[in-house]
């Protein structure tokens, strides 16, 4: 039970889950997401407004390329699961605007998926909150 306790512990002081919220003409996503270190993190999204049958996630790993006080950079790939289903390789941008409140980030994200059941090529754009339980 010790090193559960260890492993716990090390989790919540080393790392960061976040919660995500992503709005486009086409969609709208809600998200989970963990990071690994200041350059890698992962988060798995879901697609709101389709019916249960057409439930679809979208599992990415990210990138950041650019990390600076008030804006991180970053690229990613990842998969769409179901009602698209395809790769997609995020590319977006968070801004941190209140220095006061630096676990809350505006993201623009554009995507191109391939949608390989269609056969064809989406380009996704949207804006979204980011949260972090942790800064």
């Amino acid at each position: 039970i010790s090193l559960f306790v260890v492993v716990l512990m090390s989790i919540s002081v080393y790392s960061q889950f976040t919660m995500s919220s992503y709005q486009s003409v086409s969609s709208s996503k809600i998200g989970v997401g963990y990071s690994f270190d200041d350059k890698v993190f992962a988060e798995i999204r879901l697609y709101g407004g389709l019916s249960f049958k057409n439930f679809t996630a979208e599992p990415v790993v990210l990138f950041n390329f650019c990390k600076k006080e008030t804006h991180n950079a970053y690229v990613g790939a990842g998969m769409v699961i179901n009602y698209i289903t395809g790769p997609v390789l995020p590319m977006g941008i968070y801004i941190k605007p209140f220095e006061n409140m630096r676990n809350l980030r505006f993201c623009m994200e554009a995507e191109p998926i391939y949608n390989i059941d269609g056969e064809n090529f989406l380009f996704n754009c949207s804006v979204g909150l980011v949260y972090s339980l942790k800064d």
